[in-house]
């Protein structure tokens, strides 16, 4: 495990007794799949959720892979893996300050809508910083009633779930795999923002995902994949940076 040398850990090893360091999501499980010994097929869709704790801090991030070409061939599973991230990239556009947590939610379900797809509801953002979930909660769904504004220094996660059937979820024995109650896929990408302090911009915090940051990723071998950005602080080709990328306010 890298990140032991750069004196980090993966945050969801051991909380609340989860068993592993990374969430692996499948097809149908909405979130918090635990690793296994399940072999990626041709056809396959995964999200992986990736959170680690840094100098004191936590930092989340998450995206869904395609897994071969019968995925990027399947119609409806582009469908619901481009609506996530599309999801995701409208719902960036409104953090500010002033915006209203509940905001967000509308804006991600009208999308999802029109293209035909559901927003997951049992699962939210979640504020972090030195806690990895934290108020303030931001739902995913319309006519959603979360409390609040952002504020300028706020960070929190967007990582809506969206499904190409029902929105609702049946949790495993396991408490943690959630999937849709109807087995239809389910895709999700989430980023951590931070408020600005202007209106004209924010910041997102990720992890650079992509190593050639292709529209659409790929965990078929011959590009694309996980990958961070090398900190040239660290030395040693250590790979722990977590930087800021400017979103215009438009």
């Amino acid at each position: 495990m890298w990140l032991i040398p750069i004196k980090s850990y993966p945050s969801p090893l051991n909380y609340n007794h989860f068993p592993k360091s990374v969430c692996t999501s499948v097809n149908e499980v909405i979130c918090h799949g635990i690793p296994d010994k399940r072999v990626l097929l041709d056809g396959d869709i995964v999200n992986l959720d990736v959170t680690l704790y840094h100098e004191g801090y936590h930092g989340d991030l998450n995206e869904t892979y395609y897994v071969g070409d019968r995925a990027k061939a399947d119609p409806d599973t582009v469908r619901v893996t481009e609506t996530a991230r599309e999801c995701l990239e409208e719902a960036i556009k409104l953090v500010k300050p002033g915006t209203l947590f509940r905001e967000f939610g509308n804006v991600i379900e009208a999308h999802a809508k029109a293209r035909n797809c559901s927003v997951i509801r049992t699962y939210v953002g979640h504020g972090i910083n030195s806690v990895f979930h934290c108020p303030p909660n931001i739902p995913h769904y319309a006519k959603n009633k979360a409390v609040g504004e952002c504020k300028p220094g706020m960070t929190f996660t967007i990582e809506p779930m969206i499904a190409l059937g029902k929105y609702r979820d049946v949790t495993w024995p396991d408490n943690w795999t959630s999937t849709t109650i109807d087995g239809k896929k389910t895709a999700q990408f989430g980023k951590q923002v931070e408020v600005s302090h202007t209106n004209r911009n924010s910041h997102v915090c990720r992890a650079h995902p992509f190593g050639d940051r292709n529209r659409r990723g790929d965990l078929d071998g011959s590009k694309g994949g996980l990958s961070w950005r090398a900190d040239p602080h660290a030395g040693g080709g250590q790979r722990h940076k977590l930087e800021r990328h400017f979103v215009e306010d438009r």
